[in-house]
C-alpha cells in the first residue's frame, strides 16, 4: 500500500515539476542564459555524543570540511569561531558545525546531497550516532537546470532513502505555487527525562526586492552612488548591519559581479543571508536559530529592509523551545494577524498557511506572503479592520515607519512585550482574519 502511495504521490509530483520546467525553460530563454538558481538546498544532520565528549564534530580538521565542500564543487571563503560552533562561508552559501550538529545550505546547481556520504564517512571515526536528519528546499525557479539528484524531488527521496530508509518525505504549501519540500529522519530518545528539545529556526525565502535595495550587491551599480568595496560595505548601505544584536560578529562577502553572502554569531545563534540581485531572478534568504518567544518583530525587520514582493516564511519549533512554549502557552487566544503594514497604503497579506506535527510537539509552519497597496481590489470590512489592527500593533512595537532612518529604529534586544495587545505577538506566525 505504502509503494502505491508513493507512486501516486511522485507521479503527481512529476507532473508539477515537468510544468515548473518548462516554465522556466522559456523563463531562462528570455534571460538569455543568464538564471541563477537562489532558492537554496539545506541539509542538517543531529549526532548523539558519547558520553563525556564535549567537541564531537568540530574536533574534525578543517581539511575534512574543505573535502565536504569540495563534493559541491565550491570552497570555503572565511571562517569565524566562538566557543560553541564554527561559521564557513562558502561560494555558494554557508556551512555550521556546532560539536552534534552540522547544517549545509547550497544555492546554484549544487549537488548537496552529494556530500552527505563523505559527512558519514568522516564521523564514523567519532563514534557519532546520526539522531535527526533533515534535507528541505522551496520550490526551484528554474528546476530545468538541476542536475541529479536534484533535477526531480523523487531522485533525491531515493538517495536519502538509500542512506536513511526509516525517513519520509513531506510537502508544504500548494504544489502548484510556492511549497516547501522536507524529508525528516528522526531518531531522537525523546522518552529520555534528561532529553529536552529546544530548537527552534525561522527561514524566510524573498523574491523580488526593488532596485534601490539590490542595487547595494553590485560591484558596479547603476544608482551612482560609487562602487560597493567589498562585503561589509554592502552590509551597511542595505541596512543589513541593523538585523543583528549589539555585539554580533559579521561576516560577510561581496561577489564579482554581483551576489552577497553573510553569516553572523552571537553566541550560539547563528543568522545566514544569501541574495541573488539580478533583476531577473531577484531573490534572497533569511535564517536563524535565534531562541525568541516570538518572531513577528524580527520578520518585520527583515521585510522592511528587503522589501520583497513576496516571500514564504517556515518556522520550525520543538515543544520546549521558547517558540513552542509560546504557542502552547497562548492556544487559546485568538490572534489575528494576517497582514503585515509598511504604511498605511502597503502591506503584506497571508496567501496561505500549511502546519504538520512531526513528533509530539515538533511542528514546521509554512506561510505564503504578497505584498498588496491600495491600488489593489477594495478590501472588505474585516480585511480593513484587520489591517488597522496590525496598525495599532506595529505603533505599539516601535517599529520603523516607511521612509524612516533604520539606524534611529530600536533594536532588537530593546523592544519587549509590554501590554496584551502585543502579547498577542507571540504566536509564531500570524493567522489570517480571512
Amino acid at each position: 500500500i505504502n509503494a502505491e502511495y508513493m507512486g501516486v504521490f511522485f507521479g503527481v509530483m512529476a507532473h508539477v515539476e515537468a510544468i515548473g520546467r518548462a516554465v522556466s525553460q522559456r523563463n531562462a530563454h528570455v534571460v538569455a542564459g543568464s538564471a541563477f538558481e537562489g532558492p537554496e538546498k539545506r541539509l542538517e544532520l543531529n549526532f548523539r555524543l558519547r558520553e563525556n565528549d564535549s567537541e564531537g564534530l568540530r574536533t574534525l580538521p578543517r581539511s575534512f570540511w574543505d573535502s565536504v565542500i569540495a563534493c559541491l564543487n565550491g570552497k570555503i571563503l572565511a571562517h569565524e569561531s566562538n566557543a560553541l560552533f564554527d561559521a564557513y562561508l562558502i561560494t555558494e552559501s554557508s556551512l555550521f558545525v556546532y560539536p552534534d550538529a552540522c547544517i549545509l545550505i547550497t544555492c546554484g546547481t549544487t549537488t548537496l546531497l552529494e556530500c552527505l556520504e563523505r559527512i558519514l564517512e568522516g564521523t564514523n571515526p567519532l563514534d557519532l550516532q546520526v539522531e535527526f536528519v533533515q534535507y528541505s528546499r522551496k520550490n526551484f525557479t528554474f528546476p530545468h537546470l538541476q542536475v541529479p539528484p536534484h533535477d526531480t524531488y523523487q531522485n533525491e527521496y531515493t538517495l536519502l532513502k538509500k542512506f536513511f530508509p526509516d525517513g519520509a518525505p513531506f510537502v508544504l504549501g500548494p504544489v502548484d505555487a510556492d511549497h516547501w519540500y522536507v524529508y525528516i529522519a528522526d531518531f531522537i530518545e525523546r522518552t529520555s527525562p534528561a532529553k529536552r528539545e529546544d530548537t527552534q529556526l525561522m527561514t524566510v525565502y524573498m523574491y523580488d526586492m526593488p532596485e534601490q535595495f539590490t542595487s547595494c550587491f553590485f560591484k558596479e551599480n547603476s544608482s551612482g552612488d560609487g562602487v560597493v568595496t567589498n562585503g561589509m560595505d554592502a552590509t551597511r548601505r542595505s541596512h543589513i548591519d541593523t538585523l543583528f544584536p549589539e555585539g554580533t560578529i559579521l561576516s560577510a562577502h561581496s561577489f564579482d559581479p554581483c551576489g552577497y553572502s553573510l553569516n553572523a554569531m552571537d553566541g550560539p545563534v547563528y543568522y545566514t543571508i544569501h541574495i541573488t540581485p539580478e533583476s531577473h531572478c531577484a531573490y534572497a534568504s533569511f535564517e536563524t536559530n535565534a531562541k525568541l518567544d516570538s518572531y513577528t518583530e524580527l520578520l518585520s525587520r527583515v521585510v522592511r529592509v528587503f522589501q520583497p514582493k513576496r516571500f514564504t516564511l517556515i518556522v520550525q519549533e520543538d515543544a520546549n523551545s521558547f517558540a513552542g512554549i509560546s504557542r502552547k502557552n497562548l492556544a487559546s487566544i485568538s490572534a489575528d494577524w494576517g497582514e503585515y503594514l509598511f504604511d498605511d497604503t502597503t502591506w503584506y497579506t497571508r496567501k496561505n498557511r500549511t502546519a504538520n506535527e512531526f513528533e509530539p510537539g515538533y511542528y514546521i509552519i509554512m506561510s505564503n506572503f504578497a505584498l498588496e497597496t491600495a491600488t489593489d481590489p477594495p478590501l472588505t470590512p474585516a480585511r480593513q479592520a484587520a489591517r488597522q489592527l496590525a496598525l495599532m500593533r506595529q505603533a505599539n512595537l516601535g517599529l520603523p515607519r516607511q521612509g524612516q532612518d533604520h539606524a534611529s529604529a530600536p533594536r532588537l534586544e530593546a523592544i519587549v512585550p509590554k501590554t496584551a495587545i502585543e502579547l498577542e505577538l507571540v504566536l509564531p506566525v500570524p493567522v489570517s482574519i480571512t
